[in-house]
């Protein structure tokens, strides 16, 4: 049996990890989930997402598509600066409440950052606004499969409104 030589595992190290999809960084977004406050004065969830090789103004269109899609109502999109809202619409039994985005980018790594802000007397599991989340960034691609993404805010059709258990 050949083994390889150590220095070859350490010259294809970085090469095997800058080639790995973002789906196999799911579990960073689901590690790193945030439940914040109380049920008194207001809950917050905040989940984050690394990505390569996405500009913030590429995250920012590609989430207004995907939240769109979703059902989400997008409240302002400023894709220069890195800045979405969005609000999930008031249903028969649930409030409506800001979800902010916000996408920032240092060499070639973006950190695309996602808070809902829930008002005072409001409940939601964290495992349902865990998974609703960050199945939201998780549809984030870098590259140019993410620029081609990115093109479809502008013809995104409303999607059945999701709601953050």
């Amino acid at each position: 049996m050949t083994e390889f030589p150590l220095r070859t595992i350490r010259l294809l190290a970085p090469v095997i990890l800058f080639a790995m999809p973002a789906a196999a960084h799911a579990g960073a977004c689901e590690d790193g989930f945030v439940k914040k406050g109380n049920f008194i004065g207001g809950l917050r969830f905040i989940a984050s997402q690394s990505v390569i090789d996405l500009p913030p103004a590429v995250a920012i269109n590609q989430l207004q598509a995907i939240a769109t899609r979703r059902g989400y109502q997008v409240i302002t999109a400023e894709p220069e600066a890195g800045a979405l809202l969005i609000e999930q619409a008031r249903q028969s039994n649930a409030r409506g409440f800001p979800i902010e985005l916000n996408a920032t980018q240092e060499g070639g790594l973006s950190i695309v950052r996602m808070e809902a802000k829930l008002p005072a007397g409001m409940n939601a599991p964290s495992d349902g606004a865990r998974t609703e989340m960050c199945g939201m960034l998780a549809e984030l691609k870098g590259g140019k499969a993410g620029k081609l993404a990115a093109g479809g805010a502008a013809t995104a059709t409303p999607g059945i409104p999701h709601r953050l258990p």
